[in-house]
């Protein structure tokens, strides 16, 4: 079972991206967080197998979050999402540790496609 938490301020996009992500892999399992200081706390007492973050949250956002879950966790896998055009911001996202980055226009298939790179041990970038 592959455990994933996911965090998102807003709940239609952390129910949408659930949503397709339980709908096309199997052997998935799914919690939400709703802002940075949750997102912390959650992975400071629980083990996941990956994080999928929005990189604007209420109360601690950008890389800096990135970077205080790769200190706790540094082989976990996270894929970012953001508003940011992904030449640019992916590179940073990578530079701070993070294992994917994906621009939240991007489709909700395209979401599936980064998982599925993320669990197989490779990194990804919105095209």
């Amino acid at each position: 079972m592959t455990k994933i938490l996911l965090c998102d301020e807003h709940p239609f996009i952390r129910h949408a991206i659930k949503t397709m992500l339980q709908a096309a892999l199997t052997g998935i399992h799914i919690e939400e967080e709703v802002n940075a200081n949750a997102l912390l706390r959650r992975l400071a007492s629980e083990a996941f197998n990956m994080v999928i973050t929005d990189i604007a949250l209420p109360g601690r956002g950008g890389l800096e979050l990135l970077t205080d879950i790769k200190k706790m966790h540094p082989l976990l896998p996270v894929l970012v999402l953001g508003q940011q055009a992904p030449v640019d911001f992916a590179r940073e996202v990578m530079k701070a540790g993070g294992d994917g980055y994906l621009q939240k226009e991007s489709g909700l298939q395209e979401i599936v496609s980064a998982v599925r790179t993320l669990m197989d041990g490779g990194k990804y970038s919105s095209r």
